[in-house]
């Protein structure tokens, strides 16, 4: 076979070439794609970076709306506010001294308001009854006189609970009409508490339009870009600074929204814009960002001037480092291929000294490291096949152990019979029972029936040994029994409730009941094992199943935090122990995890 001109080359040249190589093809390769990839990655960041910049304004915007909204729902739902709101106006006539306090309620229930959210300019209260009914006056207003409003019809004949309205939506008092009304509104409901249907009054917030202004302001993370909130009907409700004097016209603003919540490409005025918009929850406006395409283009011309800038002054540099590089890395790799030529042949006596900290270097660090391990390996190998036959020698009489455990027990069982001993038989036959289904031939789980059969086993003792005093309720799901469960998974739960709760009671009795269940979608079973003891204190209670290094004040946390380890080990992080209990009442642990065959 005809061996390739370039295997005569030696290493120094190859590495020399490889370093050309994967220096010029990138040069070459960046040249043609750079121009395409480049603005499509800058598209995509600019849009990845408008769609994060617009969840972030929706995020602070929303936050404000959901303080207003707080602040008017526990105002609307305050008793005192009820009763005046609702009160006949004809005992006024009578005491004006009952006008000023009930007015006083109200003020104080508005400056509550105002402490709650300091982004309220003023309120306005609007009643069918009560003190406006009597006499109004800059804060309390009739309900009926706003009848022909366009909130009125809103807000109290559809019986909307909030409505949110645009500058100028207010044509009485002095409030203006056009755009540069400062304010936005929002109109809170009042239902009669005894019949939500009926309407009694409604609470009109005043908001400074600078707060939704200068959260839009923020959005404006291009030179040319600018935000917006437009509501259903298409009226603007704040707009960024730049927003002010924008490229479009302001008749084009609301048109420049999306009509669904996305990201369009968008054109006025002959500027192509990327528009995106959410809505706005608890409202009917929706957020609008509008970035002009020539700024997102802008991120890759820039990049591409950067790179190529840095290419090219590099270039120079590289060639004589290739060299310098692959002079230097060929002189350490045939010192390696030497000493590994010297390993083949069965001698380990040697040591190379490790020049730099580069990959050649660190490879000779680990070529010394593995043949002083092949070296160590060598003297232990005997060592090893003499620990490996102990073992064997002990696994043997592990096997051993407990069938002459099982011969011990009958012959104990033998004697008690023999000299008329019956507990004794009952108690040694239980617990040769015990081991047997402790043991389960070697298996690591067993079916909840055997799990069941296994405590009922250990409470047979338990009761031997304390006189009856545990009585034990068994309540299980036929389908849940053929199910697997980690083996010996119970018996510490039960153990728990005897040991820590009922026999720490004064009169030491108590009863233990174990429910077995099994949901489907998916297919889960849990087991709950509630014990009537003395419970368990909330601090203790709250440190039971952490991590072994942190205190937890009792010895039943190990059992448990071994079992929820157990658990979380074989069927995954959401499957586990719980706990619950209350002190002098009892404890019920709540065992959870998948129902498998």
């Amino acid at each position: 076979m005809k061996v390739p001109a370039i295997s005569y080359f030696s290493i120094k040249y190859k590495l020399f070439f490889l370093f050309l190589a994967l220096i010029l093809v990138p040069f070459v390769v960046y040249t043609g794609v750079v121009l395409h990839q480049t603005a499509r990655e800058a598209e995509d960041f600019g849009t990845h970076t408008a769609d994060q910049v617009l969840m972030q304004t929706d995020f602070f915007i929303e936050s404000r709306i959901d303080a207003l909204k707080r602040t008017l729902d526990f105002a609307a739902e305050r008793t005192e506010l009820q009763a005046v709101f609702t009160r006949d106006a004809e005992p006024y006539r009578e005491n004006l001294g009952d006008w000023c306090m009930d007015a006083t309620r109200l003020r104080t229930a508005r400056l509550a308001m105002y402490q709650d959210d300091p982004d309220i300019a003023s309120i306005a209260m609007y009643m069918t009854r009560g003190i406006a009914a009597f006499t109004e006056t800059g804060e309390f207003m009739r309900l009926d006189s706003a009848h022909g409003e366009d909130w009125y019809r809103t807000t109290i004949g559809e019986r909307i609970a909030l409505t949110w309205l645009p500058p100028g939506s207010f044509t009485k008092r002095g409030i203006a009409q056009d755009l540069s009304d400062p304010l936005f509104y929002c109109m809170r409901r009042i239902p009669d508490e005894q019949d939500l249907r009926t309407t009694i009054g409604a609470i009109r917030a005043d908001i400074p339009r600078r707060i939704l202004e200068d959260i839009l302001d923020k959005a404006e993370f291009t030179p040319a870009a600018f935000a917006f909130i437009v509501n259903s009907k298409g009226s603007v409700i704040a707009l960024s600074g730049r927003a002010a004097k924008p490229n479009p016209s302001p008749n084009e603003i609301s048109s420049l929204c999306p009509p669904t919540p996305g990201w369009k490409k968008m054109t006025a005025g002959k500027v192509d814009y990327l528009a995106g918009q959410v809505p706005i929850r608890n409202t009917d406006w929706r957020l609008a960002l509008l970035v002009p395409y020539r700024d997102i283009t802008a991120f890759g011309d820039r990049t591409r001037r950067q790179m190529s800038l840095v290419l090219l002054c590099m270039l120079p540099l590289l060639l004589p480092l290739a060299l310098l590089v692959a002079n230097t890395s060929t002189s350490r790799l045939r010192r390696l291929t030497s000493g590994v030529r010297r390993i083949s042949k069965g001698k380990f006596d040697i040591h190379l000294e490790a020049k730099g900290r580069d990959e050649i270097g660190e490879l000779t660090v680990n070529f010394n490291s593995m043949v002083s391990r092949i070296q160590d390996l060598m003297s232990e190998r005997y060592q090893f096949g003499q620990e490996i036959k102990n073992l064997e020698m002990k696994a043997l009489q592990a096997q051993i152990n407990p069938h002459f455990l099982y011969n011990t027990l009958d012959l104990v069982n033998c004697l008690s019979l023999r000299y008329g001993a019956p507990r004794i038989t009952e108690a040694v036959t239980a617990l040769s029972r015990f081991y047997r289904l402790s043991l389960s031939g070697g298996a690591e789980t067993v079916t909840i029936a055997q799990e069941l059969e296994h405590v009922e086993t250990y409470l047979l003792i338990q009761n031997i040994r304390f006189e009856n005093c545990i009585e034990l309720r068994v309540e299980a799901d036929e389908a849940a029994l053929p199910c697997s469960i980690p083996k010996i998974t119970l018996q510490p739960l039960v153990e728990n409730a005897i040991v820590h709760g009922i026999l720490e009671k004064p009169e030491g009795r108590g009863r233990i009941t174990i429910r077995v269940g099994r949901s489907e979608n998916p297919p889960t079973i849990e087991i709950v094992v509630e014990d009537d003891g003395v419970g368990i204190d909330a601090q203790v209670l709250a440190n039971l199943l952490r991590k072994p290094n942190a205190p937890i004040g009792t010895k039943a946390g190990y059992g448990a935090r071994n079992i929820d380890t157990r658990i979380k080990l074989t069927f995954g992080e959401n499957y586990g122990l719980t706990y619950r209990s209350e002190r002098g009442r009892g404890t019920t642990a709540v065992l959870r995890f998948p129902a498998r065959g």
